[in-house]
């Protein structure tokens, strides 16, 4: 009867479900040390039975982080360590990738004691341990010193699939991983200016995260500290990093971007945009003072190719951004200002006030290209009247109509009084530019 009861619970042991997995397999996937442990009893060989996947019962302990399960698989099978599933991943790989959690430092340990190799085998995807461990949250620090001290060359690997290293796949994470990514340039520099299969490197993936994600500002100073080259590497769209941090408006990271690539700034992408071009259209007033001082030269700069030729006040006016776009055209010399506005058209009318006002001293020529009327251009008329009558005059000529029949009944009330009161003539001037105001 013992020897029929035996025969049960081995046969127990080793039925399977839909997914051909066993009660050892279900019992390793939940951590339950104690039903592993009877279940090996039984039946050891058990630990040795591939599911549908491939994977063993250590396959899935390891993933569930449990180091007394783990202990007990490799105690019945130390082969097992080293078993590859059907998509090519170890016992190491599923730990590296545990869900919810930061992978087990003690399991890690364990495996790579068992099988030390693993530690640079790669999946049918080309992914190693540690592009598993970084592209977890949360991350592990420890398990990454681990690996990386197991295999360095890993910290170079490239994936199959999109072709990212380490460090590319840990930066992608909107959690701070400074310490991972300071452990991976030490281990390798070079990855800083490394490209994925859209051209990206790690450097460019922090400029696209870093205003949603700050402390991504502080993984980018890292990289220029040790690969300031990466600052003038382009993507597949012709872009460096720079680029996309003026997309993104990340302030913070600008001045580091050009203090290690001062070219940048006078670059322009496989659009023909210059960062300023991004800066302006997306209405970052921070990021556009900065590439300003850089590169004044660049407010009325066109693009090249497909865009047209646009300049960035037309991107800025265009947009809606007229703060943005009355800073490019303050920047600029008069006759640029004129003619970028006069490119901008219709749209532009809502800056034009306060750029006469901030260029005084039209030419004749000039004054040829503001249109007439000009709604609020009366905002200027201070300006105007303090350098010249001649200007006023312009000023006063491409007024509308309910404007200057305001500006009749001021001067007539302003005779009056100035006849009996003796008013200053900067009193007039400043009653003149209130009725427009």
């Amino acid at each position: 009867m013992s020897w029929l009861r035996q025969r049960f619970d081995r046969w127990r042991c080793l039925c399977r479900d839909g997914e051909w997995r066993t009660p050892l397999h279900r019992a390793a996937a939940a951590g339950d040390r104690h039903e592993v442990e009877a279940l090996l009893a039984v039946c050891p060989e058990a630990a040795t039975v591939r599911d549908a996947s491939g994977y063993l019962p250590l396959h899935l302990g390891s993933k569930q982080g449990s180091l007394q399960v783990v202990e007990l698989l490799l105690a019945a099978a130390p082969g097992t360590a080293a078993v590859v599933a059907n998509d090519g991943a170890t016992p190491l790989h599923m730990a590296c990738k545990r869900v919810g959690a930061a992978a087990s430092t003690e399991v890690v340990q364990l495996l790579l004691a068992a099988a030390p190799g693993t530690a640079a085998a790669a999946t049918a995807r080309g992914e190693t341990p540690l592009h598993c461990a970084c592209q977890q949250y949360p991350h592990s620090a420890a398990v990454v010193q681990l690996l990386l001290a197991a295999a360095p060359g890993t910290a170079t690997a490239v994936m199959a699939y999109l072709s990212r290293t380490p460090l590319n796949c840990a930066v992608q994470l909107s959690k701070p991983c400074e310490e991972m990514v300071q452990l991976l340039l030490a281990a390798a520099p070079q990855a800083a200016a490394l490209q994925d299969s859209l051209g990206d490197t790690p450097l460019h993936r922090v400029c696209r995260y870093a205003r949603i994600s700050p402390h991504k500002a502080q993984e980018a100073m890292m990289m220029l500290q040790v690969t300031p080259a990466a600052a003038l590497v382009r993507n597949r769209s012709g872009q460096l990093p720079l680029h996309l941090a003026c997309h993104e408006g990340c302030d913070g990271l600008v001045p580091p971007l050009l203090e290690a690539a001062p070219a940048a700034a006078t670059t322009q992408d496989a659009r023909g945009w210059l960062p300023l071009h991004w800066a302006a259209d997306e209405g970052h007033a921070g990021v556009v003072l900065q590439l300003l001082a850089a590169a004044p030269h660049t407010a009325t700069a066109p693009t090249q190719g497909g865009a047209n030729g646009v300049t960035p006040v037309q991107l800025a006016v265009n947009s809606g951004h007229f703060g943005v776009a009355g800073t490019l055209l303050a920047a600029c010399p008069t006759a640029d200002a004129i003619n970028a506005l006069g490119a901008a058209g219709e749209a532009a009318l809502p800056v034009l006030a306060g750029i006469i006002a901030a260029h005084p001293g039209l030419t004749l020529r000039q004054w040829a290209k503001v249109p007439s009327p000009c709604p609020s251009l009366g905002r200027a008329l201070p300006a105007a009247l303090k350098h010249s009558h001649a200007q006023a005059a312009q000023v006063v000529a491409r007024l509308p109509e309910e404007d200057m029949q305001r500006l009749r009944t001021a001067a007539l009330c302003l005779a009056r009084l100035q006849g009996t009161l003796g008013l200053p003539k900067l009193a007039v001037e400043r009653v003149l530019g209130a009725c427009l105001g």
